[in-house]
């Protein structure tokens, strides 16, 4: 029992020291204030990224950001079966960040691409498209937060 407890104590000790940072940790700490100025595209996307972009936007900051977004979803069939009904799908995201700034506007545009296998309760279906499209939000936003200079 020592030696378990002397093991667990080595390993903590020298694992917090190993110099571990997560990769997201400067873009929590940033001082930036998100206003949307214009959003376009599709509505379930358009509302995922109010939801999304307020996690990062600091409210009492003076730095602000004004952006303008274009978000578009896309979901077309690559396949069909012998009756004529879709087997797979291919989804495709897009968002387009326009940061607006007095001296040059900068245009970040990121896109996904997800095959998907039909299936046959539409309600899993639908929920299934909701968390890519959500997933690939978060993931655009993060990227969006890590390529805006620090020194605007």
């Amino acid at each position: 029992m020592k030696k378990n407890f002397l093991f667990f104590t080595f390993i903590l000790l020298f694992l917090q020291n190993c110099g571990f940072a997560p990769i997201y940790t400067e873009s929590k700490n940033e001082d930036f204030k998100f206003n949307i100025i214009e959003i376009s595209g599709d509505i379930d996307m358009n509302n995922l990224v109010n939801i999304n972009i307020k996690k990062y936007s600091n409210k009492i900051s003076t730095n602000t950001i004004n952006l303008k977004i274009d978000t578009n979803y896309k979901k077309n069939i690559i396949s069909k079966n012998k009756a004529g009904e879709a087997t797979s799908y291919l989804i495709v995201t897009g968002i387009t960040f326009q940061v607006i700034d007095l001296e040059k506007p900068n245009i970040f545009t990121f896109k996904d691409e997800t095959k998907l296998s039909n299936i046959n309760n539409k309600f899993e279906l639908r929920n299934y498209e909701n968390s890519i499209k959500n997933n690939f939000i978060s993931s655009a936003i993060e990227k969006l937060i890590l390529k805006i200079p620090k020194n605007k």
